[in-house]
């Protein structure tokens, strides 16, 4: 299946430039549409846990503000927006094409998670920041959803304005469903790249996961794999093995399975999903 459909989640207090330059930079080069989706939040969540006693007035005067803020955020995210489509060569348009390079912008208020969820469902991917530190929370929050709520697949862009994607892949294949599903869904990308390395890894694979197996289901596709190896990490740390491993191949994309464990373990213990997302300074397509 083609990806023709590219969903950008505004609305964190970050300022939104990057993240549009990165989603106008996938979308153009797979010919897609960019759905560009603000999410400014409900006026009345401002108030929801203020203390007994404060008067109608100030409630009233509280939402008015949140408002007034969501408005003016918004008419940045628009005014950005409209900034990259003349930058890039994006025609506007929210109505569907059999092909070519279009954007729309969208600005609804509500809940972040209910409205992520239910867009991303209709997107082939979703194109998040990378959270870092001092983020506010809708920058988490739209990666968790994104990843764990739409049944589709993430890109996951790092603080830095990317010039390509896709030419140099990397698959960490792990054997896990995740890992399956975020490979299918990148298939558009490795059709276009340039060279791709699949690796597993011991302690992180599983046990009978080969990744001479996912060579040969991608050959039937018509994707060629430049160079596989199964590694053995008895003794070594799996995620620096996998960051020498990027760094060898100078790769400009990787692609991996999100959370094959669960998210309480990731939260506790770590885990591979957490280090690629807090180290990673090229683009990750991940799916759970």
């Amino acid at each position: 299946m083609a990806i023709r459909t590219v969903l950008a989640p505004l609305g964190s207090t970050r300022d939104s430039t990057q993240h549009l330059a990165n989603a106008f930079m996938l979308a153009k080069r797979l010919g897609a549409h960019l759905d560009v989706f603000h999410i400014s939040p409900d006026p009345r969540d401002s108030v929801a846990y203020v203390g007994e006693g404060v008067t109608g007035a100030i409630i009233e005067d509280l939402m008015s503000v949140a408002e007034q803020e969501g408005d003016a955020h918004a008419t940045q995210s628009q005014d950005q927006f409209r900034a990259a489509c003349s930058a890039m060569g994006a025609t506007e348009s929210d109505t569907p094409s059999g092909d070519g390079f279009t954007a729309a912008f969208t600005s609804i208020t509500g809940r972040i998670y209910d409205l992520i969820a239910l867009r991303g469902r209709l997107a082939d991917v979703t194109v998040v920041p990378r959270p870092q530190k001092g983020d506010d929370a809708m920058v988490q929050a739209t990666l968790e959803v994104a990843l764990l709520e739409t049944g589709r697949p993430v890109l996951v862009v790092p603080p830095k304005t990317i010039e390509e994607v896709g030419k140099r892949v990397v698959i960490l294949w792990s054997g896990a469903e995740e890992a399956a599903r975020a490979v299918a869904g990148a298939v558009p990308l490795l059709r276009q790249a340039e060279s791709i390395s699949a690796y597993s890894f011991s302690r992180y694979a599983k046990p009978l996961a080969q990744a001479a197996d996912l060579v040969s289901y991608l050959g039937w596709h018509g994707i060629p794999v430049s160079a596989h190896e199964d590694v053995d990490t008895s003794g070594r740390d799996v995620e620096d093995v996998a960051f020498e491993t990027l760094e060898k191949n100078n790769a400009d994309l990787v692609v991996m399975g999100a959370y094959t464990h669960s998210r309480l373990r990731h939260l506790i213990f770590g885990g591979m999903t957490s280090a690629v997302l807090e180290r990673a300074e090229i683009p990750i397509f991940m799916a759970h």
